[in-house]
């Protein structure tokens, strides 16, 4: 997506509404479009030494909205808005849970449901290594990072299939593959 100026602007909206809503929220948080993966938003808050907000960032997934416009303006943006206000009012405080009934509260005065996950045919952005081996037969073996690892340090493994053993110098490449 190009151009989320709209989308900066129904976040500079909702958060004016905060202000108006409530006085004592007085730390004003950052906001950006950069997320990856399954999510649709993300809060992320950082406290005093005494368990007050000092720092907020809210993230949201460009890729979601493009998926649903309306489902950021009336889900997702309210949903990640009253983390924040839940932070601000409460703290750090163990007895709020992120989900609990203050949190469905304020998103519902701002304009959510109340939800707590949405149904959008995200992909995870997550990518995983693989290492390829050849073992002392000749056949091709995939290894996780921890196990490379240890071969790399010494360790020798014995391949199920073809009873060859599995050993540093039989390392060919790394591999990438995106999850499913």
């Amino acid at each position: 997506m190009k151009d989320l100026t709209i989308y900066s602007q129904a976040v500079i909206s909702l958060l004016s509404c905060v202000e108006e809503r409530y006085p004592s929220v007085n730390v004003r948080p950052t906001y950006s479009f950069n997320l990856t993966g399954v999510a649709a938003g993300k809060c992320t808050t950082q406290f005093s030494l005494f368990g007050q907000l000092t720092q907020c960032h809210l993230e949201f997934n460009a890729k979601a909205i493009a998926a649903d416009k309306a489902f950021f303006e009336n889900e997702t943006l309210p949903h990640e808005v009253a983390h924040f206000v839940i932070a601000s009012l409460y703290g750090r405080s163990k007895a709020i849970r992120p989900h609990g009934p203050e949190w469905k509260r304020i998103c519902i005065e701002l304009g959510g449901s109340g939800a707590r996950t949405h149904n959008l045919a995200l992909k995870r952005s997550k990518q995983y290594r693989q290492w390829l081996y050849i073992d002392s037969n000749g056949h091709r073996h995939m290894l996780s990072t921890i196990r490379h690892r240890r071969v790399q340090s010494g360790t020798v493994y014995k391949a199920r299939s073809s009873k060859a053993t599995i050993e540093a110098k039989g390392f060919v490449e790394e591999v990438i593959q995106d999850a499913e």
